[in-house]
């Protein structure tokens, strides 16, 4: 048994996005399920919600940018109709499967199908739930395909050089300060009328552009990563620095909510010099931490790995029934009167080991890869092919097997929908109390 390799791959891209994915899935459970014998919430830890928030600024805008840096892998080996085709196969068909299927939607199928096309809706009516992440990509990925057809068509025109003049300035300046100017821009716009919701209202325009970017990022790949690594120190430096004014943000702008947004509401001027300096210290903030992950996953992570390779491949499945599974695990964890330690790791475990069993059921079939949006990589491990007769068997299993999941799964589906169950999030917005009391309703129906 080997290990193939591609010496085009970014293997420290796959490996961010398997910890950030991972980081989301724990998160989830960890916000939501956490229901033990003693009172203790996460929301009551200070410490936790600090890094919470921090990481909230970030760990969204680090994952676009990873799409947009694979997108760009994508769509360089593809015509854009190859590309669009594969989009919707990918993304679409998991999106509307587990709206409708594994998220309650066909309780009442007019009512998911109004909220599926209704333009921002709310965390309270979003029928794709947790699935916003997927939802967005669609539409960015639809929405940029000419940008992506002009960059390949154009890879010395204006916009390419311009990014790689940016990269290239002294210090990496540019890299720097240039993005948080794009991202800021978009905030002055429309952060100061509503507070921002799971990828809505003003965060919608800003993942767009960190997305666009992850992309354009890739039209300099060389001058890029070694950028990279000539900042990065320098990235740690100026990340722990800007952590401490994100940190003292409020004060120091003197702007309501500066960081979700709604300061207009609030009496506060929509526009001003404390408005647009808030703003673009925020992007920056947000920024260095993408490039600083990004610069020291670029020297420790870029070589082949096993468990990346195969985690790599499970974390999109994983992403989408995470939530169902989050649900069971809680429900197992719930009749154990654990205490909260104890009972967070052991419903985490479960929760994992739940998800890896049910991509190993849906990837051994043709029928699974499509409805959970599983890709086989282009690295992966090789052995000996089965038998013909050993192919078909493992075939009828996994389908059978599968089928029993998923029916499983639309159960918890129809009680989620039955009881208009809110995904959670790690935005500010969210209200924690409401969401674990609607939760624990469904766990304790198990």
């Amino acid at each position: 048994m080997q290990l193939t390799t591609d010496a085009n791959r970014r293997y420290d891209v796959d490996a961010l996005r398997v910890i950030l994915f991972g980081l989301l899935i724990w998160l989830h459970y960890v916000s939501l399920c956490t229901w033990t014998s003693e009172p203790t919430s996460l929301y009551t830890n200070k410490t936790a919600m600090t890094v919470i928030s921090v990481m909230h600024q970030w760990r969204l805008a680090a994952l676009f940018v990873i799409s947009g840096i694979g997108t760009a892998f994508a769509f360089g080996r593809r015509t854009w109709q190859a590309y669009l085709n594969e989009r919707v196969v990918r993304l679409l068909i998991p999106l509307l499967f587990a709206t409708y299927v594994l998220l309650g939607g066909f309780v009442d199928p007019g009512d998911t199908t109004a909220r599926l096309f209704e333009i921002f809706p709310g965390i309270g009516r979003m029928p794709y739930g947790h699935l916003w992440f997927i939802y967005n990509l669609l539409i960015y990925s639809v929405a940029l395909t000419p940008l992506f057809v002009y960059v390949r068509r154009n890879p010395d025109g204006y916009l390419v050089q311009g990014v790689r003049a940016a990269i290239n300035m002294p210090l990496g300046l540019g890299l720097l300060l240039v993005p948080p100017l794009l991202y800021s821009f978009s905030n002055v716009l429309f952060k100061p009328w509503v507070a921002g919701e799971v990828g809505m209202w003003w965060e919608f325009p800003r993942y767009f552009l960190y997305f666009a970017v992850g992309y354009l990022l890739m039209s300099a790949r060389e001058e890029y990563f070694s950028a990279l690594e000539r900042m990065r120190y320098l990235l740690v430096v100026l990340t722990i620095a800007m952590t401490f004014v994100y940190l003292r943000s409020q004060s120091i702008f003197g702007v309501p909510d500066v960081a979700i947004g709604g300061w207009a509401s609030q009496g506060h001027p929509a526009f001003s010099i404390s408005v647009a300096v808030a703003a673009y210290t925020l992007e920056l903030h947000a920024w260095l931490w993408c490039l600083c992950i990004f610069s020291w996953a670029a020297r420790m992570l870029n070589r082949p790995n096993r468990l990346v390779a195969y985690l790599n491949q499970a974390v999109y499945c994983s992403y989408i029934i995470h939530i169902n599974m989050a649900i069971v695990a809680a429900a197992i964890v719930y009749r154990f009167h654990l205490g909260y330690n104890s009972g967070l790791m052991l419903g985490l475990m479960i929760q994992t080991a739940l998800c890896l069993a049910f991509f190993e059921i849906a990837r051994r079939s043709r029928v699974g890869q499509i409805l959970f949006g599983i890709k086989m990589p282009s690295t992966k491990l090789t052995k000996e092919p089965a038998s013909a007769w050993q192919q078909r068997s493992l075939s009828v299993l996994s389908i059978s097997v599968l089928c029993c999941s998923v029916v499983a799964m639309m159960l918890l589906g129809w009680q989620l929908g039955k009881k208009h169950f809110v995904v959670p999030n790690t935005s500010e917005s969210e209200t924690p109390q409401a969401v674990s009391d609607n939760a624990s309703k469904i766990a304790s129906d198990f």
